[in-house]
């Protein structure tokens, strides 16, 4: 049994492995024109090639026709993106980080369950959406904490 290499959330190996899992390392080969033995190597973190651009693209469209779900190299790429523009990030207290997280995930839990049948009205559907953006704002400066602990330079990602 062959153990697999951990990937950093939203780098671009983790992208590949994503849509990998849905399409197989042959299916990509199609969709760009390219190896099963290429794809791989773009998800392996410890590898020198890259997919460019255009192939990220096809890649994207074809997982998105195929799941219905975000476009997982593209949400890579913003991350990356964001990352950088970012301001520098100080972690605060864990303890600080995990009440404000159980307290936007109760505020958009009870948001959410007040939606009742198929039809949301526009204000009922405008709070649950903000708390639960707010409980995904508190989710990134969790994982901005780790990485900082982990002392992962965004820029350094991106190379």
């Amino acid at each position: 049994m062959t153990m697999q290499k951990t990937r950093l959330p939203d780098t671009f190996e983790d992208a590949v492995v994503k849509v990998m899992a849905e399409l197989t390392a042959d299916g990509c080969g199609q969709v760009i024109g390219k190896s099963a033995s290429l794809i791989r190597q773009a998800a392996d973190p410890d590898a020198e090639h890259q997919l460019n651009l255009k192939q990220g693209l096809q890649l994207d469209v074809a997982y998105v026709m195929a799941t219905g779900k975000e476009p997982t190299i593209l949400t890579a790429y913003r991350r990356q993106l964001s990352s950088v523009a970012a301001p520098k990030h100080e972690p605060c207290e864990r303890t600080d980080r995990i009440a404000t997280f159980a307290k936007e995930a109760g505020e958009g839990l009870s948001a959410y369950s007040l939606l009742k049948g198929e039809y949301v009205s526009h204000n009922d559907g405008a709070v649950a959406l903000k708390e639960l953006s707010e409980l995904e704002d508190v989710i990134k400066l969790m994982k901005r904490d780790i990485e900082t602990a982990m002392g992962i330079d965004p820029l350094k990602v991106v190379d």
